[in-house]
């Protein structure tokens, strides 16, 4: 039943890299993070939000459960993009979902999602938006992504190499 597991894959890379399993979390974010893949699973009162994000060979995927209602399902998807994000986050820093609402505009509908940077030294509030080209639920993570990938560069840019051993 294609309502009950709404699944969207990303485009896949021109090359396939290797998945490496790592546990911990780089010192820092040399490429822009990637969607792979979102899903929506909808099971009578449960909804549950799944995302996995690459960047370079390291592959995260976090997941965001709640009510099964049609409101919540934007903060469900971006949140659990948040999580996501956060794992691919030098020590320290974290994401974390502020608002995502759907916007209709002339030319479409889009999502706008405000995310919260956090890091030792304060915080930031970065909005980011997309189409829904693809549907929704794919939107809804590429907002959060497109928030943090456009500042990602900037923020770390001065960031300290931490070691991790």
């Amino acid at each position: 039943m294609p309502d009950d597991d709404d699944t969207h894959l990303a485009q896949p890379s021109q090359m396939e890299m290797g998945e490496e399993v790592r546990s911990e979390r780089s010192p820092l974010i040399q490429e822009r993070i990637v969607l792979e893949a979102v899903q929506m699973n909808l099971s009578g009162q449960v909804a549950t939000a799944v995302v996995r994000l690459r960047e370079r060979g390291r592959r995260v995927s976090s997941r965001s459960v709640g009510r099964n209602v049609e409101p919540r399902r934007l903060h469900l998807l971006g949140d659990a993009a948040a999580r996501a994000l956060t794992e691919l986050l030098p020590l320290g820093y974290g994401a974390v979902l502020t608002d995502i609402q759907p916007i209709a505009t002339e030319v479409g509908e889009a999502v706008v999602a405000a995310v919260t940077l956090l890091a030792p030294d304060g915080e930031l509030v970065l909005m980011g938006v997309a189409r829904s080209e693809t549907g929704m639920a794919e939107a809804a993570v590429r907002a959060v992504l497109n928030a943090v990938n456009r500042r990602l560069s900037f923020v770390f840019a001065d960031a300290p190499l931490i070691s991790m051993n």
